[in-house]
């Protein structure tokens, strides 16, 4: 597989000021960018994974009609709150 570059990017020169400044030793700016950029990537890939996550569930209780309606699960809280506060003493 051959490489390719990333299209370069204009920044203010403080920016590049402070990227350079936080480089660990024998880090270049190029290998900080692409690990920055693959980090980025990784972490929209798991929210995308999360929310899709999240609208199946949705879909499974729906078509289950198995659910738990949101004013039990506040009531529950609330008691819980309750509880926790007379517990200690609040």
């Amino acid at each position: 597989m051959s490489s390719s570059t990333i299209p370069p990017v204009r920044v203010d020169r403080s920016f590049r000021d402070e990227m350079e400044e936080s480089l660990t030793e024998n880090e270049t700016l190029s290998s900080f960018v692409q690990k920055s950029v693959r980090a980025e990537i990784d972490r929209r890939k798991a929210r995308q994974e999360f929310l899709e996550r999240g609208l199946q569930a949705i879909q499974h209780t729906v078509e289950q009609n198995d659910g738990i309606p949101a004013e039990l699960v506040i009531q529950r809280l609330q008691d819980r709150w309750t509880a926790a506060k007379k517990k200690h003493g609040l």
